[in-house]
């Protein structure tokens, strides 16, 4: 069964840096990095209290540079053991550094307790390691894939996937806006390898995509042989 961390940080989240991927020769560890990421996945217990607390930690994220870069609304959910999230935020900060120096502020630390009462959570941090612009901001009709996911063979079956899936995909208006490697996550069963957030123009281009033909080999053959354990999230981007 997946688990879900209680939103309290004072146990580091499991390290994966020793993980292989499909993505791992694409980025030298000891090259800083610009921005570093997290996708967070919120299960509201108290959204009363979880207002307050977003209001107190905004200013503190600020000196962090800390931003939005998205926030979904899942409308689909696929996860073993896991209820569908009210909330998915996908945030990035300056750097690295930044992040864990946000992590052990201590204005931070004299509020997590609030976080921790009001909401249950699953956070996966890591680095980019490809991206496709997708603007500022999201068109109500676009439809977001986001895909977190251990590789099964270390990733050489997941290249393999991407390369004869992601043409297929493009055609009914498919697009990778950006994949994370995992440096790190809490709250989910396994450690994964990867975060994919990707996006239709439209809804009805995923329709499409499941009616094509090929579908079936894509997803029944291909994926089913490149990862070993996945979270599947289908969204909307709500406006900020």
């Amino acid at each position: 069964m997946a688990t879900i961390s209680s939103g309290h940080w004072s146990q580091r989240p499991s390290p994966c840096f020793g993980v292989t991927g499909p993505y791992n020769e694409r980025l030298d560890m000891n090259v800083p990095q610009n921005r570093y990421f997290q996708l967070v996945l919120v299960w509201p217990r108290d959204p009363v209290m979880y207002a307050g607390y977003l209001e107190a930690v905004r200013p503190i994220v600020a000196d962090y540079d800390g931003r939005l870069e998205r926030q979904f609304r899942p409308d689909g959910f696929h996860a073993a053991g896991l209820e569908r999230p009210e909330t998915v935020n996908f945030v990035s900060y300056r750097d690295r550094a930044a992040f864990f120096q946000f992590r052990e502020d201590e204005r931070f630390r004299r509020i997590v307790g609030m976080r921790t009462a009001a909401i249950a959570l699953a956070s996966i941090e890591g680095v980019s390691v490809r991206e496709e612009t997708g603007g500022a901001s999201a068109p109500a009709d676009r439809l977001y894939v986001i895909e977190v996911a251990r590789t099964a063979d270390g990733g050489a079956a997941y290249r393999d996937y991407e390369a004869e899936a992601e043409p297929v995909m493009a055609r009914y208006g498919y697009h990778v806006e950006r994949v994370v490697r995992p440096e790190s996550s809490t709250g989910l069963a396994f450690q994964p390898d990867l975060v994919k957030v990707a996006y239709f123009d439209a809804a009805g281009g995923m329709e499409r995509l499941h009616a094509d033909p090929a579908h079936a080999r894509i997803e029944g053959e291909l994926y089913a042989r490149a990862v070993s354990e996945s979270v599947w999230i289908v969204a909307h981007a709500v406006a900020p």
